[in-house]
């Protein structure tokens, strides 16, 4: 919506009266303030987890956002109402001092060049596990090891342990057969 406005002045009126919906206040108002709710569960779930701690920090912030609000649109109670029976459907996984990891991001955002951006067309669980069989795996021990291992370590780890699997060598070699062959 920002960046219709910001061009705004430059379309067409054809175009403008194929968008102008898009202008009305009341749709801008609820979709800013879900995107910012989203904004701040993120902030605090992405890293953090379910924890008790983090419900708390997430309902603290939540109150202080609707205290700045001059209206409550109903997407946003919605958003709020769902996200409270999210933490109360996981209580009893996240209290007592322990923590839930939601987000896949942490291991999205390391492996997934494996299989999205020109890397190992398939990585094993199994392989990815091996250093872990005599962990005793925690979430502290999770939050650890993303903080302390960085990609270039992963990449270096990588070339040292992970070999091609079958279908990287045999294209490999198809490749180097067509460059010999012509």
């Amino acid at each position: 919506m920002d960046r219709i406005n910001s061009y705004w002045p430059n379309l067409t009126r054809e175009v403008r009266a194929k968008l102008s919906f898009y202008r009305n206040r009341w749709l801008g108002l609820r979709l800013r303030q879900v995107h910012q709710l989203l904004v701040l569960t993120a902030k605090i779930l992405k890293y953090g987890g379910l924890s008790t701690g983090n419900y708390q920090k997430w309902s603290k912030e939540v109150t202080a956002w609707k205290l700045a609000q001059p209206l409550l649109t109903k997407q946003a109670r919605g958003f709020i109402n769902g996200m409270e029976t999210y933490f109360t459907n996981y209580t009893d996984r996240y209290t007592n001092g322990h923590q839930l990891l939601c987000c896949s991001d942490m291991i999205e955002s390391i492996f997934g060049r494996y299989k999205n951006k020109g890397g190992m067309k398939a990585i094993s669980a199994d392989v990815l596990s091996i250093a872990l069989y005599n962990q005793a795996l925690s979430s502290g021990f999770v939050q650890t090891a993303m903080k302390s291992v960085t990609s270039p370590m992963l990449d270096e780890w990588r070339c040292d342990n992970v070999c091609h699997n079958r279908y990287g060598v045999r294209r490999r070699m198809e490749k180097e057969l067509k460059c010999a062959g012509g």
